[in-house]
């Protein structure tokens, strides 16, 4: 477990947060690259993932920014109340939004889903990579890094108080060793894949990231079912109104949760038998049909009963 320092806190819009984290403890930091993150552990069982903007083998100090939502269930509203020279823990960097090997990477972007985007593009121009970035987001008052990115070669920037975005023109013609990558809210993820799948982008090209999703709603045909751990062989009833980490954590099981929503991977189990009924927005399509694993904070079960590795 890292023990990090917050160095410095600046506003960079009037929602979004910059932090500077540097060791409180004088040790080394460990690098990271273009699309990692750190999971913060905020106090109160609270920990929330955040990418890194500053990619570095040996980096002196992490960098983040945070959307600060009013309506956030905890993990903006602790960033918010943090001060200079607090204190907070953090695992290691993760990255499961890595930079693939590509003759071209295309990066897309909406609003808070600038931060892996912007680390992407310094590993890349450090490389001497070819690569473009657009940024979409609702004016330039309101684009984290605006002022860092004004005067780049690479970024384009689009504001929706300035009128629609074509999407289409943006992912036309993939190379076939093109790589697109995505952040952003849901909708904007969701329609960049869309016109990209049409344009004749392959699965394995497209790469995305979310940063927050609705938390899944009830579906018609949702039935209890029965989740059996492997380390204890205990068996616990899921009702309809429940997820399967919420029955397990009133059980007293440790599940490690982050987003609650599905994006984020945190709380991903091996599936040992059974049927997953998958409603996460982190696994490809070609792992929720492996049915390998689930994401336990939202997915639920096809069949009456589930055995996961827990």
């Amino acid at each position: 477990m890292l023990k990090l320092r917050v160095a410095s806190k600046t506003q960079l819009t009037d929602q979004i947060v910059g932090l500077k984290l540097e060791s409180a403890d004088g040790a080394a930091l460990p690098g990271f690259g273009g699309g990692a993150h750190l999971n913060l552990h905020l106090g109160k069982g609270l920990s929330r993932q955040y990418s890194l903007c500053n990619p570095s083998e040996s980096p002196a100090a992490y960098e983040l920014a945070v959307l600060i939502e009013s309506e956030s269930r905890g993990g903006s509203k602790a960033v918010a109340a943090l001060a200079v020279d607090d204190v907070i823990e953090s695992d290691e960097p993760q990255n499961h939004f890595g930079l693939k090997t590509a003759s071209n990477h295309r990066l897309f972007a909406a609003g808070i889903g600038i931060t892996p985007m912007l680390a992407m593009a310094r590993e890349l121009e450090g490389r001497g990579s070819k690569f473009d970035l657009l940024y979409r987001a609702k004016s330039s008052d309101k684009a984290a890094f605006y002022s860092d990115l004004i005067n780049s070669d690479f970024v384009q920037f689009s504001f929706s108080s300035e009128g629609t975005l074509d999407l289409a023109d943006k992912v036309a013609a993939p190379g076939a060793d093109e790589q697109l990558y995505v952040c952003g809210p849901q909708r904007f993820i969701d329609a960049v894949l869309e016109v990209a799948k049409e344009a004749g982008w392959r699965s394995d090209q497209l790469n995305r990231e979310y940063f927050n999703a609705a938390v899944p709603e009830l579906e018609d045909g949702d039935k209890p079912f029965t989740v059996k751990l492997k380390s204890s062989g205990e068996e616990y009833q899921i009702p309809v109104d429940q997820t399967i980490s919420q029955v397990l954590e009133d059980a007293g099981v440790f599940v490690p949760l982050s987003c609650e929503s599905g994006v984020c991977g945190t709380c991903l189990v091996d599936v040992i038998s059974g049927e997953p009924d998958h409603r996460d927005l982190y696994m490809s399509d070609e792992e929720h049909a492996a049915n390998r694993q689930i994401t336990v904070c939202c997915s639920r079960s096809k069949t009456p009963l589930l055995e996961i590795d827990l």
